[in-house]
């Protein structure tokens, strides 16, 4: 009998609701959890996932993913523990979406060595179980590609204090105003579980949001954000920082080949690539897990190496620089350092197009108008493109 089934996979934190009408944990001290949560959320995401991918970290039995895959997305979820991915699979099975959603044990640290992204990640229920909450925070910012649900225990309180930049030491008085970020640290148990370690308030949750280089669009309940990358302010460990991201994830670029040029130098590695600048700062080459990028890759005999691809991209873009006379590639020296006063938006989106336009050029593709702009400074294509070719090999 059904009920057997369910007695024996339990004990059961989420209440499903099978298809013959059977629920998992009908009594939930939450009452119908995570149904009510789901309730709230659902009318903020596509009715029509189709062709998107999700990732659900944390996903226990797995509500949210079937849900996910009922809308039509494929899913993976992960969870570290084998009770909650046993209960998930046999329901996956009872709902017959078995080809739609796969169920991985893993921690959310065990995601930075992995390169997949995903057009949807659920992250909620999990942050505040982090004994390393920002380090995770990071780590699952670099899977999203178009949005990011996220939840955690917070403090009670809404307040959002407007102005945090860069206080004077000898004003330390100011973090404990009425909404600056902050976030409380449970050394003791909370309601009765070790592995609840923090409590932050709703400033500190939006701040660390923005620092792990999201925007957050919208709150579609209690302690619930929706987020987007935010290309005009990416994470300081995606630019400057990005050593101290390597060392926290054990993730330290093992080098093949370094490229010099006058103004920084260029570290690549398998799966890596970063662009470092003389004054300590640097960025990461990102490659995008897009059906158009990998008929790029795929057009330019990367095949599925979109890593390879992104690198060319990179070096491409210093190269033509100082081709130029730049003193440094202005798309990466502002990305490098915040994009604040550094390089217009239009000068970057320039400069994305003749380098566009040169590696298209660089693979036996048309000369374009784009292009134009190396001409008109007396580069001659040809020539350049054999220099570059050499440069690349």
């Amino acid at each position: 009998m059904m009920s057997d089934e369910i007695a024996a996979l339990g004990p059961w934190f989420q209440n499903l609701h099978l298809p013959d009408g059977t629920q998992t944990f009908p009594d939930h001290w939450l009452g119908d959890f995570p149904a009510f949560k789901w309730r709230q959320i659902a009318p903020h995401l596509p009715e029509d996932l189709t062709g998107w991918r999700a990732l659900e970290i944390g996903c226990n039995a797995g509500f949210y993913a079937f849900e996910l895959a009922k809308r039509g997305a494929q899913v993976t979820g992960i969870d570290s523990d084998p009770h909650f991915l046993a209960q998930a699979r046999w329901a996956a099975a009872r709902f017959g979406l078995e080809s739609q959603v796969q169920f991985e044990q893993k921690q959310v640290y065990d995601l930075a060595s992995t390169w997949e992204t995903y057009d949807l990640v659920l992250f909620m229920g999990v942050f505040y179980h982090l004994r390393y909450p920002m380090l995770g925070l990071d780590i699952v910012a670099r899977k999203v590609k178009k949005r990011l649900l996220f939840q955690t225990l917070t403090v009670p309180g809404e307040e959002v204090a407007e102005d945090t930049w860069d206080p004077p030491y000898t004003e330390r008085e100011r973090l404990l105003a009425p909404g600056w970020p902050r976030m409380a640290f449970l050394e003791h148990k909370f309601a009765g579980d070790p592995t609840n370690w923090w409590a932050p308030n709703r400033a500190g949750v939006e701040a660390m949001l923005r620092a792990s280089g999201l925007r957050v669009t919208g709150r579609p309940g209690s302690e619930i954000y929706l987020c987007e990358p935010d290309p005009a302010n990416p994470s300081s460990v995606r630019t400057w920082d990005a050593g101290q991201f390597q060392a926290a994830t054990g993730l330290i670029p093992r080098l093949t080949k370094t490229l010099h040029f006058r103004h920084c130098w260029v570290n690549s590695s398998p799966g890596y690539t970063e662009t470092c600048f003389h004054d300590g700062t640097r960025v990461e080459a990102m490659p995008e897990d897009s059906d158009e990028y990998r008929g790029k890759a795929a057009r330019f005999g990367y095949g599925d190496d979109l890593e390879g691809l992104s690198r060319e991209h990179e070096i491409l873009h210093t190269f033509l620089a100082e081709a130029l006379g730049y003193g440094a590639s202005p798309t990466l020296w502002a990305v490098a350092h915040g994009q604040q006063g550094v390089a217009s938006y239009w000068e970057q989106v320039e400069e994305e197009g003749w380098t566009l336009a040169f590696q298209t050029y660089l693979h036996g593709g048309p000369e374009t108008e784009p292009l134009r702009r190396l001409t008109d400074a007396g580069l001659d294509l040809v020539t350049l493109r054999e220099e570059a070719r050499k440069l690349l090999r």
